[in-house]
């Protein structure tokens, strides 16, 4: 009698360590589960952040939503687990599938990064692409930087990292760059800290101190470079290349870059522009020193 009062005070104890960490697992015959090492499938509810409604409720309008392949990595403690959207997408709610081990807490980012690790509750080796896709009217939605935390095993509510430039050219060309001129880290692998929600990104050695948009970029519309939240305190220039040639707008004002807000530079005319000689390795700066008069922001083109 005593060894089994023994064994079922055991077993009770066991059931209550499990308890505590509890998630939502899919309903499948056992025999079709996949046997990975101690790791379970899994859903969860993954919801993004709208941009600040300060400047726009979202870019251009419109809530950034969950695409067909979208693909998170969430972190078990244990390793760095890739889970991917079910369906379509279309919504800014999105169910995830995956595999991992049982845990108390998970961190997560999006997209995706095979070479990201989890250190503490810090996340190491996330990447903020230094060249990014030119999508008229977005962001590259492979520089939309996401991070996420949960404790209940359900639900991902995952912020933004970056700060979003809107640029608009008056002008077709291939390429858009912005530039620190006080070489302040823009973009490259970066350390993420959930900081209770307020993401807080710090870049890495590899940091660079250029965002480059690449693609075809059509006069009149409208363009977002994704970049590290800082403030540039010794100006910034945006250069432009125009049929193989480089040209440029620049400022030696501060520009303050936010999280999850977007800094609208406004609409650049090619005859503002600067041109730059394939020689030089160095910004120009703009003398006009003048307030734009299109945004209003007096950032002193």
């Amino acid at each position: 009698m005593k060894t089994t009062i023994t064994t079922i005070l055991a077993l009770m104890a066991c059931t209550v360590a499990f308890s505590a960490c509890t998630r939502e697992l899919i309903e499948e015959p056992v025999n079709e589960r996949p046997v990975l090492s101690g790791l379970r499938t899994m859903t969860f509810t993954a919801v993004q952040e709208k941009q600040d409604s300060t400047t726009k409720a979202a870019i251009d309008g419109r809530d950034i939503k969950w695409s067909k392949s979208d693909a998170l990595s969430v972190f078990d403690g244990t390793g760095n687990r890739k889970f991917t959207l079910v369906g379509e997408g279309g919504s800014t709610s999105g169910t995830f599938i995956g595999s991992a081990a049982e845990a108390c807490a998970y961190y997560a980012i999006y997209p995706y990064t095979e070479t990201a690790t989890l250190n503490g509750s810090k996340i190491e080796g996330a990447v903020l692409p230094v060249t990014q896709t030119a999508t008229a009217g977005s962001a590259d939605p492979a520089a939309m930087l996401m991070m996420a935390t949960s404790t209940d095993a359900n639900t991902l509510s995952f912020k933004n990292v970056c700060a979003y430039v809107k640029v608009k050219p008056a002008f077709d060309c291939s390429r858009i760059v912005l530039k620190s001129k006080g070489y302040e880290k823009l973009a490259g692998t970066v350390k993420l800290d959930y900081n209770g929600g307020a993401p807080a990104a710090e870049g890495t050695a590899d940091g660079t101190s250029s965002v480059t948009l690449d693609g075809t970029i059509t006069s009149g519309s409208t363009y977002y470079i994704a970049a590290l939240p800082q403030t540039l305190e010794s100006g910034f220039a945006v250069r432009f290349r125009i049929d193989g040639v480089d040209y440029e707008k620049g400022s030696t004002k501060t520009l303050g870059l936010t999280r999850n807000r977007i800094m609208d530079l406004g609409s650049f005319q090619f005859s503002d522009l600067t041109i730059i000689s394939p020689l030089l390795t160095v910004f120009k700066d703009a003398i006009d020193g003048s307030e734009n008069p299109t945004t209003g922001y007096g950032i002193g083109w």
